[in-house]
């Protein structure tokens, strides 16, 4: 699991590279320093054929189906090996994800392993439910508003949810329990499977119901198991730590 970020171990403040002091949360990573930018512009075939979107996706995609034992595209705050050149940054890196909060949302999803939460069904009158979801108490642990995607604009896929992966690869290593059969745990059929991640999603069911659907998701970002939780996020994340039987994963 990586490192955690809260405010015992992090300052309020951090220092860009000119020297000036901005808070914390206004921290936007500089092109290239996200280990998916840095897998991008150095498999990026600049002689392909395929319109620049085609061979992004493909390259996304690879990254995901990675081996996530490597530590290749693992980095700590220090600069990457290559920072990527203008043209990198216009053809590559800019049209895909320009947007400043998602990238700063994806930089802090890779130094945190966090219960990412996902909606993905979008509907005026249900955003009163949404902010009793999230708002109303602490989002997850040490409030990591960052593991929180409502955008609408971007998260619109009613059922199609794999599609996050598309615009946030980082969730895919979201909240991730390894775990491994013991003799003295009861039978249960994930007992002895690597769980890679978990996602919480707010989908039409669960603003129907109430009920919002956990699922646990294998390396290939492939469902081995779900469950609907009437709990909101933050207890779903104790939930899981305390490997709950309520959860039945």
């Amino acid at each position: 699991m990586r490192p955690r970020i809260s405010s015992k171990d992090t300052p309020n403040k951090i220092t860009n590279m000119a020297g000036d002091e901005f808070p914390l949360w206004e921290m936007i990573p500089p092109w290239g320093t996200l280990p998916i930018e840095q897998y991008l512009i150095k498999n990026w075939n600049h002689f392909s054929i395929d319109a620049p979107s085609q061979q992004r996706q493909r390259l996304i995609q690879r990254f995901l189906e990675r081996d996530k034992t490597t530590e290749e595209f693992l980095f700590s705050d220090e600069l990457p090996p290559r920072m990527p050149t203008s043209e990198e940054i216009g053809l590559i890196l800019h049209p895909w994800r320009s947007d400043d909060v998602i990238r700063r949302k994806a930089y802090y999803l890779t130094k945190d392993s966090v219960l990412v939460f996902l909606r993905t069904h979008y509907d005026p009158e249900d955003d009163g439910k949404m902010n009793e979801w999230v708002y109303e108490t602490d989002l997850f642990e040490e409030n990591s508003w960052w593991a929180c995607l409502n955008e609408p604009r971007l998260f619109n896929f009613g059922s199609d949810w794999q599609r996050v992966y598309e615009i946030m690869p980082e969730g895919a290593d979201g909240y991730i329990e390894k775990r491994i059969k013991k003799p003295e745990e009861p039978e249960n059929r994930l007992r002895d499977i690597n769980i890679a991640a978990y996602i919480v999603i707010a989908d039409q069911e669960a603003f129907q119901s109430g009920l919002l659907r956990l699922l646990c998701l294998d390396d290939r970002q492939n469902i081995i198991g779900e469950v609907r939780v009437d709990r909101k996020p933050a207890e779903i994340t104790e939930l899981i730590l305390q490997r709950d039987p309520i959860l039945g994963l």
